[in-house]
């Protein structure tokens, strides 16, 4: 042949179905070597299953979550921002409600109502509650007020406990700029008081000398007016509303039973179905060495 004849050459590529067929006996045999193992993968399955259901609704102390949600005025968020998230209120709530033993179930003899412990020094306290941020409060997104704990009706309790402490606090504790300017001006009040109160039900019969004192009296009614918008600020800045009363959730956010059972359900059985492929393998593998 010349090498013009082997350039004008052609060469034919015929199809071969060789692999696809390859591929669809491939996956018979594998389904043929799943059913041969259909009671492990099922067994093996349903022990997974079974067992992080136990774990999550019996070895596992569920917990609850419980939240109240605020609206306080524009002068009063940040004031009450300050208070819920202050270690005053947080060292309160552990000591006025006996909260360590709560905290700390685990060292607490509830029916000898003792701290079982070897140590005086192992006894838990207020101080460790705070450095370890043990305390299942937080101040959440939007002020909404979070307690989390094992029992529903206590989460509540406490929630109703921290706004009866936000209330004592606003009402009779905080003391407002406004409120501070309103003891100066009532002290510059005081003396012009005394003097020209019910005024204006005299001016008519003011003498020359008495109507001199006038311009006093544009003072006084100055300084009386000022109180009057500073007692609306000050209002204002101690002002909030519970606009979610303290709930507490249905279910239980730890642990998400239900995503934890359809997790070990997929993942056992695709570690079911690989043991079983590689079984099946290493055991094809010993028939065919035996002669």
């Amino acid at each position: 042949m010349t090498r013009r004849s082997e350039e004008d050459a052609q060469v034919i590529f015929v199809p071969s179905h060789s692999g696809r067929q390859a591929n669809e006996i491939d996956l018979i045999e594998t389904g043929q070597d799943l059913w041969k193992w259909k009671w492990f993968i099922l067994g093996f399955i349903l022990l997974c299953t079974g067992c992080a259901f136990l774990a999550t609704t019996i070895l596992i102390i569920p917990k609850y979550q419980a939240r109240a949600v605020l609206r306080p005025t524009e002068a009063s968020g940040p004031v009450i921002t300050s208070f819920l998230n202050s270690t005053h209120l947080k060292r309160k709530l552990v000591e006025e409600y006996d909260l360590l033993p709560v905290l700390y179930a685990e060292r607490w003899d509830e029916v000898n109502k003792q701290w079982r412990v070897s140590r005086k020094d192992q006894i838990p306290t207020t101080t460790l509650v705070l450095a370890e941020g043990k305390l299942p409060y937080r101040l959440g997104a939007n002020f909404t007020l979070l307690w989390e704990g094992p029992d529903p009706s206590f989460n509540v309790l406490m929630l109703e406990r921290i706004i009866q402490e936000l209330e004592r606090y606003m009402n009779n504790e905080f003391v407002s700029d406004a409120q501070i300017q309103m003891i100066i001006f009532e002290q510059e009040l005081a003396p012009l008081a005394a003097q020209f109160e019910g005024v204006w039900d005299q001016f008519w019969g003011m003498d020359k000398v008495n109507l001199a004192r006038f311009d006093i009296l544009g003072e006084y009614t100055r300084l009386k007016n000022r109180i009057t918008d500073l007692k609306s600020q000050d209002a204002l800045s101690r002002r909030f509303e519970v606009t979610g009363e303290p709930l507490s959730s249905a279910e239980p956010i730890f642990p998400k039973t239900r995503k934890i059972v359809l997790v070990t359900f997929v993942a056992s059985g695709i570690l079911a179905i690989l043991t079983a492929l590689l079984a099946q393998a290493h055991r094809r593998k010993i028939e065919e060495s035996i002669p």
